[in-house]
């Protein structure tokens, strides 16, 4: 059975049936077919649902983009000349557009496991790290060396 031969409204109610917990051998005994055959259904509908919001999204972020640069070109002039309010607008239009354009990843950052380290080796990487360690941050526990 292929979904796209189904009636728009028989897609619908499928598409409600699944959102709504039905099993497929509730939507099988719905639709009259084997369950194998509702399984691909559901699928095929699902697929055509993630496919029109992919669409949607894209459409959405291209219209978003597109309407942030005409506002940026309208304020070029203004912001040559120095006006204040009109880069502050310009910077916030700016890293929105970044933010749509994916151009704001987040960056990684290194971090150290010090629960593991041993008194003698926080204070190495302190000193690597250019802390001071002069009393040692940790005292040794054994006493003064």
């Amino acid at each position: 059975m292929s979904f796209s031969a189904l009636p728009t409204e028989y897609r619908d109610r499928i598409l409600q049936m699944r959102v709504h917990g039905y099993s497929l051998e509730e939507i099988a005994a719905h639709l009259g077919i084997p369950k194998k055959d509702a399984k691909g259904v559901v699928r095929e509908v699902m697929e055509d649902l993630m496919e029109s919001q992919s669409e949607s999204r894209d459409e959405t972020v291209a219209l978003e983009i597109s309407r942030l640069e005409l506002l940026m070109k309208s304020l070029e002039e203004r912001v040559k000349k120095g006006a204040y309010e009109a880069i502050n607008a310009m910077l916030k239009l700016m890293e929105r557009h970044a933010k749509l354009r994916g151009l704001d990843a987040p960056t990684k950052t290194a971090s150290m496991v010090f629960s593991n380290m041993t008194d003698e080796e926080l204070n190495l990487a302190a000193r690597r790290l250019g802390l001071k360690s002069d009393p040692p941050l940790l005292e040794n526990k054994n006493g003064p060396d």
